[in-house]
């Protein structure tokens, strides 16, 4: 057996929030993260002032190149600790794909390891203007110069492929595919607080849909908002004197391969086998 977590069970989330979600936002992202974050910690029946760890996933969603302002269209956890004006004891960041779960690991790992006692893990997306996931480049060079002139750019592009590739092998059609899609928008437009609250599509929607990079349409991509969650760590001991009735973590697993061919993304058996492999991680692990 690979690496088991050995604090399974010894970590728990106590407390969240979670901010409206829109396109356009009315108060500024940095604000409205301390606040998101300040209603999670009361949540937990924590003060500020025993919030000891802190940490995120800051990666900006593509907008055109345009780097990102701390504060404004990104929030680190540095940029937090700043403003509420505390010295925790531990302050950590993640930088991968995955965000919020590589945020939460780090959280869970802090807490066992007795680096931290109660940890904020946050989450704060930005809306930018311009075309989302455009393509900034004014010339190509390594890997790229064999995609992005040809318009190869983008996740709507690249998992096109997978999927065009995932019919064709399977027998599959968009509308089996599509209706994956309903359902996630059905379960989505239950949430008080999703952009798509209340507003559910059908399959006849799915299909009709603009298309982006065949066979993905519009429906089948998300969509940059503007929107903060927040949650609280801390061992499970520590949980059975607060408040709410704790989630526990048992375990976790992450995994990362590049493609064979060296040219993003992965091919359809890449993509399978990548996921199998981190499946039987987590198992494992939990």
């Amino acid at each position: 057996m690979r690496g088991r977590f050995t604090a399974s069970g010894g970590v728990a989330i106590v407390g969240y929030a979670h901010s409206p979600v829109s396109r356009k936002a009315r108060m500024g992202l940095g604000p409205l993260a301390l606040r998101t974050i300040s209603e999670a910690v009361s949540d937990a029946g924590l003060s500020l002032e025993q919030i000891d760890g802190f940490t995120t996933g800051a990666l900006f969603p593509s907008a055109g190149g345009r780097a990102p302002t701390d504060g404004v269209e990104v929030v680190t956890a540095d940029w937090v600790v700043e403003q509420l004006r505390v010295q925790p004891r531990w302050l950590c960041g993640f930088q991968g794909i995955g965000q919020i779960c590589g945020a939460v690991i780090l959280a869970a790992n802090a807490v066992a390891s007795g680096a931290a006692d109660h940890v904020v893990v946050h989450r704060a997306m930005y809306n930018p203007s311009g075309s989302y996931h455009a393509n900034p480049m004014t010339h190509a060079e390594g890997a790229a110069q064999w995609t992005a002139p040809h318009g190869y750019w983008g996740p709507p592009a690249q998992i096109a492929f997978a999927y065009m590739e995932y019919m064709q092998r399977y027998g599959a059609r968009r509308e089996d595919l599509g209706r994956l899609v309903v359902q996630a928008r059905e379960a989505g437009s239950k949430l008080p607080w999703s952009h798509w609250h209340e507003n559910p599509i059908s399959l006849d929607d799915y299909m009709n849909a603009r298309m982006i990079a065949d066979p993905i349409s519009v429906l089948d991509c998300d969509i940059p908002i503007n929107g903060v969650a927040a949650f609280v760590l801390t061992s499970a001991e520590r949980a059975r004197d607060l408040p709410h009735r704790p989630v526990h973590v048992a375990g976790f697993a992450q995994g990362h391969s590049a493609p064979d061919n060296g040219v993003d993304p992965w091919s359809l058996d890449e993509m399978m086998e990548g996921g199998q492999q981190v499946a039987r991680q987590l198992w494992e692990s939990s």
